[in-house]
């Protein structure tokens, strides 16, 4: 009797260990379907939120132009910005007694919305045409384009330290270009320029001499594609949140209890 007793506790421990180890997994599987349900609900809600904005946004296009040969030095006006091109001719040999050169490129910006925008630009933009402070943010209407000069300015020493080197090197901080829709739920488009190479050599007997062209100096201004950044609250720099749904297309063996059973007819 006492054998039996014994035989029926130990059975029903181990039930009810069985069932308690189910219960947590079921629990717990529940918990993290609850969860993804509304992590996917989320993702739903910013997708909707990110579409109605795409669809209001303003079409901007910032397209890169050449870089000027050869660079400029010596001279700069009040703002900063380099006009005097170097007399190639001259520096052949030599830079002599140039301290900085700086390289010019030129970059078109184009408003083809019928709303107009803010642009505000890191590092050394100039408008040649209506002289701004080089950071200070500016407004193109609906319709308009602005030309803008960016300028990259260096000792030449400092263009010196990238000479001789295997493969194109940025040359230094990166150049921004920031232009948004003035708008409080609004979106903030971003694009990088990256300037590569330098304009300078290995001169005779000790210093440093010009390129030959701007070829042999591999000098290559990249735009990278623009970044949206998307603003719930422009003035509380609340923004929308960036979701990564990939993860909700993992590949998981499917839970039994989950498993379509098979009819035999």
């Amino acid at each position: 009797m006492q054998e039996m007793t014994d035989i029926a506790v130990g059975g029903g421990t181990l039930f009810l260990a069985i069932t308690t180890a189910w219960l947590a997994r079921r629990t717990k599987q529940a918990v993290d379907e609850a969860a993804e349900t509304r992590q996917l609900s989320l993702t739903v809600a910013v997708d909707a939120v990110r579409s109605r904005l795409d669809q209001s946004a303003p079409t901007v296009e910032v397209e890169l132009e050449e870089i000027d040969w050869p660079p400029s030095a010596d001279e700069r006006n009040p703002a900063g910005y380099f006009y005097r091109p170097v007399d190639a001719t001259r520096h052949k040999f030599s830079l002599g007694p140039i301290q900085d050169l700086a390289l010019v490129a030129h970059l078109v910006i184009r408003n083809r919305s019928d709303q107009a925008v803010r642009v505000e630009c890191e590092g050394d933009f100039f408008d040649l045409n209506a002289p701004f402070p080089s950071r200070a943010p500016f407004r193109i209407d609906p319709g308009s384009k602005i030309d803008l000069t960016v300028q990259r300015a260096m000792s030449i020493a400092q263009w010196g330290a990238l000479w001789g080197e295997s493969k194109e090197v940025d040359t230094g901080d990166f150049l921004r270009i920031h232009i948004d829709d003035m708008r409080e739920n609004g979106v903030t488009d971003s694009w990088t320029l990256h300037l590569h190479g330098t304009p300078v050599r290995r001169g005779n007997p000790d210093g440093w001499r010009l390129a030959e062209t701007k070829d042999a100096a591999r000098l290559a201004f990249r735009l990278d594609p623009g970044v949206r950044t998307y603003f719930l609250s422009r003035t509380r720099d609340e923004r929308l949140p960036v979701i990564d749904a990939s993860q909700y297309a993992r590949e998981e063996p499917v839970p039994w209890y989950k498993r379509a059973r098979r009819v035999r007819t």
